[in-house]
C-alpha cells in the first residue's frame, strides 16, 4: 500500500536533574500512528559542538549524529521511516521538538546538519525529506505590535 507520507517526530523534554533529553518518538505513516520512548535519554557535550561549530562543520555534523544516535531507537526510527519513503517514492517529514525549559545552548545546536543514518549525508538536503525544527512555547502571549508597523510577512 502506497502512503502519501511518512512522518516522524522527535520529541526532545528537558530533564534538569539529569541534564539529559528525555525523548518520544511518534511516527505516522498514512494513517497509522506510533508512539515510542526510548529508556536510555540523550545527553551531549556541549563543549565539543562550541570547539567544532566553526572550524570543522562536517566535523560538527557527524559528532551530533553520533550523539543522537546512541539512542538505537533513534537512529533505527529514522533509518526505517526514510527506507520507507525511498521504497514508497513519498515524501518524508522529520519533526524535531525541542523542550523550551531546555538551555538556551541546546537551541542553538545546528540540528538541520543531522545525516542520514544510510549513506552519512545531510538529512535536510536529501529530495523528497523536510526537517523542521520546532519549539513548544510555554505561554501564548500576545504579541505587541510596534508603533509605525503596519505588516508582517
Amino acid at each position: 500500500m502506497r502512503h502519501k507520507f511518512v512522518d516522524l517526530q522527535l520529541g526532545l523534554r528537558w530533564r534538569e536533574d539529569q541534564q539529559a533529553f528525555d525523548i518520544t518518538l511518534h511516527r505516522a505513516i498514512g494513517e497509522d500512528h506510533f508512539i515510542e520512548t526510548p529508556h536510555k535519554s540523550l545527553k551531549l557535550n556541549l563543549k565539543s559542538f562550541s570547539a567544532l561549530a566553526d572550524e570543522n562543520p562536517e566535523e560538527y555534523a557527524q559528532e551530533l549524529t553520533t550523539r543522537l544516535f546512541e539512542v538505537e531507537e533513534v537512529k533505527t526510527s529514522i533509518r526505517d521511516a526514510a527506507d520507507l519513503a525511498d521504497r514508497e517514492e513519498t515524501s518524508l517529514h522529520l519533526r524535531l521538538i525541542l523542550d523550551p525549559s531546555a538551555p538556551g545552548a541546546y537551541h542553538a545546536l545546528r540540528w538541520e546538519t543531522l545525516q542520514d543514518p544510510r549513506d552519512g549525508k545531510p538529512l535536510a538536503l536529501k529530495p523528497r525529506t523536510s526537517l523542521t525544527r520546532f519549539v513548544n512555547a510555554l505561554s501564548w502571549r500576545k504579541i505587541q505590535v510596534r508603533d509605525g508597523v503596519t505588516s508582517t510577512l
